[in-house]
């Protein structure tokens, strides 16, 4: 905490630190030209040529015309983009990453104890990382509830348009976009959702939300020229991940509120599916692809019960044996899960008939977004 860099930057209230979770990068070489025209009015006549890049001139009625083209060229491997996750910079040195869109980053302040964030820890200290991850899941526990308690059809045409929707990683940010401009309050704009199949995906979720959630709705509306709008409270709404694509203002660390760590806030299915779409969006592609053939009632059971023994942290083994499990078993099945894990920073490990979990270390968010998208999916079989 006495770096130069972090003394310089707690001068700056609106300054934070953050971790780049993804980049957009141009592959080739790439050139970007700007064309603009200006008139105006002289007294006089004259004609001039300037720079190849500018040209302006002047005809008899004393009128100036002026077109200028900046061009900007672009090189191969150049970062045109990028998103990030704020960091909450704690006065002891450890700091948490903002997974609620929001909550924003900045450095703790002196003061009265403030509500805890939903983040995963990114420094060591004395706390045990999976007990940390355990209690984060509990404050979840609501929402994954009014999932498992849907009516048995209302739950299985969610799983199947959650699974439909995995299979598009660009489905998947599209539909956290919608659900989070109804989530704070906004009406959605379906006209960013470009593709057809997309549209019909995001326009079914959003109809079963409204004829399914037992809170007061307003209409939906078919034609995507409309703005809809969904259900439910915006002051009690999670969010995990904020879209790259989003601009935030940046404020003081203590302006800022963790909605899921108040256990009176009521969960609402708006809410509870906006988590689930959340946490996948926050999930590195290899996983989503992974997870998406791993959706069966039977697999998604037996990974939400590794997922609460990678939580528990216990260390303990678990048998093959077991009812929930025997469906890992089959080798194929059992590949995808050692993978899906894998790419979370979590390591899966068979020893004939028993298997082990064991979480790297550093982690990141990668294990709490998958174990919440499971228990989300789970919910719901």
């Amino acid at each position: 905490m006495s770096h130069c860099l972090i003394q310089q930057t707690r001068e700056k209230s609106r300054e934070v630190f953050a971790v780049v979770k993804e980049r957009i990068v141009t592959t080739q070489p790439c050139s970007v030209i700007e064309e603009v025209q200006q008139g105006g009015q002289l007294g006089e006549l004259l004609s001039f040529c300037g720079p190849k890049s500018t040209q302006a001139s002047v005809k008899e009625n004393s009128s100036l015309h002026k077109d200028s083209n900046v061009s900007l060229e672009i090189p191969a491997h150049t970062v045109i983009a990028y998103g990030i996750i704020e960091l909450e910079i704690k006065l002891n040195g450890h700091y948490e990453l903002c997974l609620m869109s929001d909550t924003l980053g900045g450095f703790e302040v002196d003061g009265p104890v403030k509500k805890s964030l939903v983040g995963v820890s990114g420094a060591r200290d004395d706390t045990p990382k999976k007990s940390f991850f355990q209690r984060e899941l509990e404050k979840l526990r609501g929402h994954f509830q009014l999932l498992s308690v849907l009516p048995a059809d209302t739950r299985s045409s969610l799983l199947q348009l959650l699974k439909t929707t995995m299979e598009d990683r660009e489905a998947v940010s599209v539909l956290e976009s919608v659900l989070d401009q109804m989530c704070t309050g906004k009406t959605a704009d379906l006209g960013e959702v470009k593709e057809a199949s997309q549209m019909q995906t995001v326009q079914a979720i959003l109809n079963l939300l409204e004829h399914s959630d037992s809170s007061p709705t307003r209409s939906l509306l078919s034609d995507s020229s409309q703005t809809p709008s969904l259900l439910s409270d915006s002051s009690q709404t999670p969010t995990l991940l904020s879209d790259s694509s989003q601009t935030r203002s940046l404020s003081d660390s203590s302006q800022t509120r963790s909605l899921l760590s108040d256990s009176s806030q009521t969960p609402s299915l708006l809410n509870a599916t906006h988590l689930i779409i959340s946490a996948m969006d926050g999930m590195t592609d290899e996983c989503l692809s992974v997870l998406g053939s791993c959706c069966s009632p039977p697999v998604l059971q037996a990974l939400q019960i590794l997922v609460q023994h990678v939580a528990a942290g216990s260390g303990e083994t678990l048998s093959l044996s077991d009812a929930g499990l025997a469906v890992l078993t089959e080798e194929e099945l059992y590949q995808r899960t050692e993978s899906l894990f894998g790419h979370s920073e979590v390591t899966l490990k068979r020893e004939e008939d028993t298997l082990r979990t064991e979480m790297k270390d550093q982690p990141g968010y990668l294990p709490i977004v998958m174990s919440i998208t499971v228990k989300g999916l789970a919910s719901l079989v």
